[in-house]
């Protein structure tokens, strides 16, 4: 069985509704999950644009799951990401995450320090283009 709960805005009518979260309790909800699901609405994914959970869920490493859209640049991150194009596919998966959660924790804190590394580079190339 899988305890599923969704946060947010734009969702009350759904059952697994979750209610808001204030901003001090998003990092202890993603740090105590097994994984979570992100996904990017439509008009982000028509602009390219990651929705900022994939920030948030990754800097607490937690295995994320979502889908490859086509319209978006991952920058990279794709190998820590954990990709499903089906329910069958989320459910086999999550059931993978609770039977081997050492493997996916390993590979989500493998997340936190790409991220590291990429704000790293951004601030060097943005101190190039400054002091140029």
């Amino acid at each position: 069985s899988i305890d599923f709960k969704i946060y947010g805005n734009g969702w009350p009518e759904f059952k697994h509704y979750g209610g808001l979260l204030p901003r001090d309790d998003i990092g202890k909800l993603y740090s105590s999950a097994k994984c979570g699901f992100a996904l990017i609405g439509e008009t982000q994914r028509n602009y390219g644009q990651i929705n900022n959970r994939y920030t948030e869920m990754g800097y607490c490493a937690l295995p994320i799951i979502t889908q490859n859209y086509d319209s978006i640049d991952w920058y990279g991150i794709e190998p820590y990401l954990n990709f499903v194009s089906t329910k069958a596919e989320a459910h086999k998966l999550i059931a993978d995450i609770k039977n081997n959660a050492t493997l996916y924790k390993e590979k989500s804190i493998e997340v936190q320090t790409f991220m590291h590394r990429m704000h790293i580079e951004f601030f060097e190339k943005l101190d190039n283009l400054v002091e140029a």
